[in-house]
């Protein structure tokens, strides 16, 4: 039964966003963590490339974030949505906050949204994000070590962890109505081309260790390889090459900031046979060495 003390749910936009049910079921989400609190010298300020998406709700103080040309602050009492992507943040010294970092992606690492962002909004506006953002930060907070960015290794029993789970979904859930309310548009959707659709369960399956022949998937549907690439890249915006590859850069990220695997066995579970192949590799697109990227993660924490 609903919850009497809750607010009216935020309601969807008047045009409903439809993606198949194949699709949402390739969407990761997860909590990163969850806080409330004020904000240490060292995360007040400075140049980020975070993992995954944010909401911030500003109790005290201000923020101020940067990014391409663009610059959004948001104060007390409001709401602020950063962009999951490179950007300058700058907390005023009095600044405390309930935050909420959260995984919404696709396989290959897209954010669940991008396009818009950042967007700050009151508060008051919508009253159900901040009571279903408080439902999910009582619900962590038995299993929160003493610094939430641990909480991915956490050990916690299975039903506190489905607990939190499901609080996580019903937050995205509210978030996710808040954003379409506000008029922005989920990535990845309004794919027409059932060929499309088709192809991007396979690349989405495909092992990272593996090479994609585009032409045996454009023969697939009677293509030639050029059609079929120009199809996908009308589509999405890239071609399927370009799409897997960044499937292995994401996984590739995540491993070397999350993790203490081996740089090797990572190399191995890409396919690469010579760990000097991969670093070629992950520099061409990433512009830094695999080593030097998994120190730079080290750096102090995004809020």
């Amino acid at each position: 039964m609903p919850d009497a003390s809750l607010p009216a749910k935020t309601p969807p936009p008047a045009e409903t966003l439809y993606v198949r049910w194949r699709e949402w079921s390739g969407l990761k989400t997860n909590l990163a963590w969850i806080y409330e609190g004020e904000l240490s010298g060292l995360n007040r300020r400075g140049k980020w490339h975070p993992d995954h998406m944010a909401a911030w709700l500003v109790g005290r103080g201000s923020v101020t974030l940067r990014q391409e040309g663009k610059a959004t602050t948001a104060s007390a009492g409001e709401w602020m949505v950063p962009w999951p992507g490179y950007r300058y943040q700058e907390f005023s010294d009095d600044a405390r906050i309930l935050s909420v970092r959260f995984q919404a992606a696709w396989p290959d690492g897209k954010p669940l949204f991008e396009r818009g962002l950042s967007v700050k909004f009151p508060a008051a506006r919508f009253p159900r994000l901040e009571i279903v953002a408080r439902q999910l930060l009582e619900t962590a907070r038995p299993v929160i070590p003493g610094d939430p960015v641990q909480l991915s290794t956490a050990p916690i029993p299975f039903d506190n962890f489905l607990e939190v789970k499901v609080a996580t979904l019903r937050w995205l859930s509210e978030i996710y109505n808040t954003l379409c309310a506000l008029g922005l548009r989920p990535s990845r959707l309004g794919i027409c081309d059932e060929r499309i659709v088709s192809t991007l369960q396979r690349l989405d399956q495909l092992a990272l260790s593996q090479k994609l022949v585009e032409g045996r998937l454009a023969s697939e549907f009677g293509l030639s390889v050029s059609q079929f690439v120009r199809l996908f890249r009308q589509e999405l915006g890239e071609t399927p090459k370009q799409y897997f590859d960044q499937r292995r850069r994401y996984y590739c990220h995540q491993m070397l900031a999350g993790t203490a695997v081996p740089i090797k066995e990572i190399a191995y579970n890409l396919g690469f046979t010579r760990l000097s192949d991969f670093s070629t590799w992950f520099r061409k697109h990433c512009g830094i060495a695999p080593r030097r990227f998994r120190e730079t993660a080290k750096v102090p924490r995004e809020v």
